[in-house]
């Protein structure tokens, strides 16, 4: 969340300290620790925050880039699936015996 927590109006920074203990209690609850949950859960409520808030806040910021992920992973699923779809269509002419034109010259050059 840029390193600032919303305190009434103002934007405080946030200390290092408390950044790296946020780190450690997400990595145990991640990795199914309930007191890391708990703990972090206490900390964020000092600040008047919840992991509900934190997340929505976290994917606020990153929703542009996960949709530009998105959009390009499927353009290349797209673009393989067409790469597949035009080596079946050149395997079938081929087994049939035909050759068309564009293959022709292709295999001339």
């Amino acid at each position: 969340m840029s390193s600032l927590i919303a305190d009434g109006q103002d934007l405080v920074k946030v200390e290092t300290e408390w950044v790296a203990s946020v780190r450690k209690f997400l990595m145990g609850m991640l990795a199914g620790d309930e007191q890391a949950k708990q703990k972090l859960e206490q900390l964020l409520e000092t600040f008047g925050l919840s992991l509900d808030v934190v997340t929505a806040a976290t994917f606020e910021e990153t929703i542009r880039s996960q949709v530009h992920t998105d959009r390009m992973v499927e353009a290349a699923y797209e673009r393989r699936n067409a790469a597949y779809a035009e080596l079946e269509r050149r395997r079938a002419r081929k087994a049939n015996g035909a050759t068309a034109p564009s293959d022709r010259d292709e295999t001339m050059h």
